[in-house]
């Protein structure tokens, strides 16, 4: 049903507890312009939604103040397609955060190509070096800021894990095993690979 000359307001907002738990300072949410609009004769209203950098679930709700015309509530989210990385029974998985859940759901998520490289790159480490090896963060289940410092900004840390390309392992620091796995993930596919300052191995793949 089309609704000429329907006068509309919108608003956004963001559902809380979807990988970020700390909500002081609230997480940054979209917006959208106008505000409010009338659909006029051709019972058309252009919209600009305008994202954040925040992976989360987030919705538009719409009112109207024409008689006989109701609202609604519409669900989107913020972010990039990848999905949860469980243990394969060849890792075990660290970084449990409380601003995160306190769980590792909420730390391991990958794209399906970066996801099968640390997989295999660690099968291949297995075959060298045999155990266990710790995982620790990949992305979020939306991707987006990783806000490990309890901050709603992209230089507040693990900035390169905003697309579920990255995954970083620890546990790992025997100097010839290092090298083993980083050439590991090199082998396959990744595209940078380092030890960082705290020792954690990262390694990147494409999309």
């Amino acid at each position: 049903m089309l609704l000429t000359n329907c006068q509309l307001s919108f608003s956004v907002g963001a559902y809380t507890g979807y990988a970020h738990t700390h909500y002081s300072p609230a997480a940054p949410y979209s917006s959208i312009s106008p505000t409010s609009c009338n659909t006029g004769s051709l019972a058309y209203c252009p919209l600009t939604l305008n994202t954040n950098v925040v992976g989360q679930a987030e919705y538009i709700t719409i009112s109207s103040t024409t008689p006989g015309v109701a609202g609604g509530t519409y669900q989107y989210a913020v972010g990039v397609t990848i999905y949860y990385v469980s243990d394969h029974g060849i890792w075990t998985l660290n970084g449990a955060k409380a601003i995160h859940g306190g769980t590792t759901a909420f730390n391991h998520w990958m794209t399906s190509n970066a996801a099968n490289g640390i997989y295999n790159a660690t099968v291949l480490y297995q075959a060298s070096y045999p155990g266990l090896v710790l995982a620790n963060n990949m992305s979020l289940p939306f991707g987006g800021i990783f806000d490990l410092n309890g901050a709603w900004t992209l230089t507040a840390g693990h900035k390169s894990h905003q697309f579920g390309f990255d995954a970083d392992i620890d546990g790992i620091t025997d100097p010839t095993a290092v090298t083993t796995f980083l050439a590991a993930c090199t082998n396959k596919g990744a595209t940078y690979t380092a030890q960082e300052g705290n020792l954690s191995l990262h390694c990147h793949w494409p999309n």
